[in-house]
């Protein structure tokens, strides 16, 4: 097996999106034939015996009978074997669900903080849990919250079988995820060369990649991201800025804000506008802005306070306000 030597983390990070693929740099192709003479009766010099039989001598017996040459299966790399990386994880079971639960969020969190680390599932067929696994991946996740995923299968022609023997591990997979790492989640991958081992070693010392603050992210397209395994960045349709005062709003309507939920007890003030169990959040930025969004039920992101009007009002329109700025009105009014 040929592999390239480069710098392993510029090679991780070269390709961002399957939208704007940017090829990973293979290795370097063979040199083209060359013209020189291969034998012919032009030439004069004899061919080269290739066992037929009008050499006279016997051709090897490869144990094919298409007349095709036997070609052995292509190997890779193995994430599981060839490197030396342990589990950073138990092994994960997908049957219907994943299992065991601490597996799965062991490794959504090691993800979402940006943790490196080799991650196992085994997918197990429609016949249920008493059934071997028909494929496994191996996912290496990477600093960047990229993934590198590699996978094996194995057939069975009568189920139940007692454990058929596992196929080859094929090529190596880089993949680009949406939100939480899951071993059955929508990826998006782009078969690669084989990273070598000596790459995914300095790969998985690589610290943690920092993510874009919500704040900073100013389009529905880029903000719906996991910044780490206690908090995302998600967009909130009906969010806007205003000046603290009034109702002119100075951003929105949409904005992308960390979504890190405290739940406490309450007892949910009258709706604002006529939505059942809808109710108006609060934020005073440092900058004398106020953030307005709407939120359902008790679940309230951190650093958020509710506002709340003494009674429903006339027709849908709140009462007086007895928590919160006066911009709290603005999407209620």
């Amino acid at each position: 097996m040929t592999t390239c030597t480069r710098d392993p983390f510029e090679r991780a990070s070269r390709w961002t999106s399957l939208g704007l693929v940017v090829a990973l740099a293979g290795c370097p192709q063979a040199d083209p034939p060359s013209d020189e003479t291969t034998g012919d009766a032009s030439s004069g010099t004899a061919p080269e015996n290739t066992g037929d039989a009008s050499s006279g001598i016997e051709p090897e017996d490869t144990g094919d009978t298409t007349g095709e040459p036997f070609v052995p299966e292509e190997t890779h790399v193995v994430l599981m074997e060839d490197c030396g990386l342990p589990l950073a994880c138990d092994p994960i079971s997908v049957h219907i669900d994943a299992y065991p639960p601490e597996a799965v969020e062991c490794a959504r969190a090691l993800h979402a903080d940006g943790e490196t680390g080799l991650v196992l599932a085994q997918y197990i067929p429609g016949g249920g849990p008493n059934y071997d696994p028909n494929f496994e991946s191996a996912f290496f996740l990477m600093a960047d919250r990229r993934v590198l995923r590699q996978t094996r299968g194995r057939y069975c022609p009568e189920p139940p079988c007692e454990s058929p023997p596992w196929g080859a591990w094929r090529a190596h997979e880089l993949c680009e995820i949406d939100g939480s790492f899951h071993p059955d989640g929508a990826l998006r991958c782009l078969e690669v060369d084989d990273f070598t081992c000596e790459e995914l070693l300095e790969l998985s010392a690589q610290p943690p990649v920092p993510t874009v603050p919500c704040a900073q992210r100013t389009t529905e397209d880029d903000c719906d991201q996991v910044l780490s395994s206690e908090a995302s960045c998600r967009w909130r349709d009906q969010g806007a800025t205003y000046p603290a005062d009034s109702c002119e709003a100075l951003d929105g309507p949409g904005v992308c804000r960390e979504l890190n939920f405290e739940i406490e007890e309450c007892t949910l003030p009258p709706v604002c506008a006529g939505i059942d169990g809808e109710t108006v959040l609060f934020r005073n930025n440092d900058d004398g802005t106020t953030e307005i969004t709407t939120a359902f039920g008790c679940w309230v992101p951190q650093g958020f306070e509710r506002c709340a009007w003494d009674s429903p009002g006339v027709e849908g329109m709140p009462g007086v306000l007895v928590n919160g700025p006066p911009a709290c009105n603005c999407p209620c009014g």
